[in-house]
């Protein structure tokens, strides 16, 4: 309990539910290529790189604006002994930057920002391709549990029926029986693998998105 309210806590959502969808041994909605080209832009990985060009962006346009100087503007009064009164008197002063134009700070953030601008490029290409890849699993896991489901279980399960019928008839032996039974255990080890491979197929392309929910509620879709 403590943990689940610590983990909610950290994905903002405090109040996480609590129930277990028990979808296990089903095999999982997987979210279409226009949902997940959609929800790219929103990704952790890529709002933290466009973080990243907006934070050099604005570092490039503060060194702008510190080429140009400062202005210093002074005022004061002075006693004109000659008129008989008291005059205003305001200064104005402006460096002139003859030998610094911070050009050197000023490349410096220019070139820091066309990096961020490269790494957010190359983020956006990598998020693409885990995404095609986890999709890429999830076809090849639906792939083996659809021939599971509809050849090598229904054989192997029949094959294990027969056997263990004809064992009580006593036309088989019993190494018969532990051989189908053998058979049958790893066609259901394989399928159970195969499910799994799609719950993280999915999982993965959730992390990337970085929207646990996105799949949820979606029904099955071909790749």
């Amino acid at each position: 309990q403590t943990q689940r309210q610590q983990l909610g806590t950290l994905l903002g959502r405090p109040a996480l539910d609590q129930t277990l969808d028990g979808n296990a041994l089903t095999m999982p909605g997987l979210p279409s290529v226009q949902d997940v080209e959609a929800r790219l832009p929103g990704a952790p990985a890529t709002r933290e790189a466009q973080l990243q060009v907006q934070r050099f962006a604005a570092l490039a346009n503060v060194e702008r604006a510190r080429r140009i100087p400062d202005i210093t503007v002074t005022a004061g009064g002075q006693r004109d002994q000659t008129l008989g009164r008291n005059q205003a008197i305001v200064g104005i002063s402006i460096p002139l930057p003859i030998f610094d134009t911070n050009r050197g700070n000023i490349a410096a953030a220019i070139s820091r920002r066309y990096q961020a601008e490269d790494q957010a490029a190359a983020t956006a290409l990598q998020l693409r391709s885990d995404a095609a890849t986890a999709r890429q699993r999830y076809a090849n896991a639906l792939a083996e549990v659809d021939t599971l489901q509809k050849d090598i279980l229904p054989g192997a399960l029949t094959a294990f029926n027969a056997a263990t019928t004809g064992f009580e008839l006593g036309k088989f032996a019993f190494l018969d029986v532990l051989d189908a039974q053998r058979t049958l255990l790893l066609a259901r080890a394989q399928y159970l693998r195969a499910l799994a491979e799609a719950h993280r197929a999915v999982t993965d392309i959730d992390r990337l998105l970085g929207d646990p929910a996105l799949s949820s509620g979606l029904s099955l879709s071909n790749p």
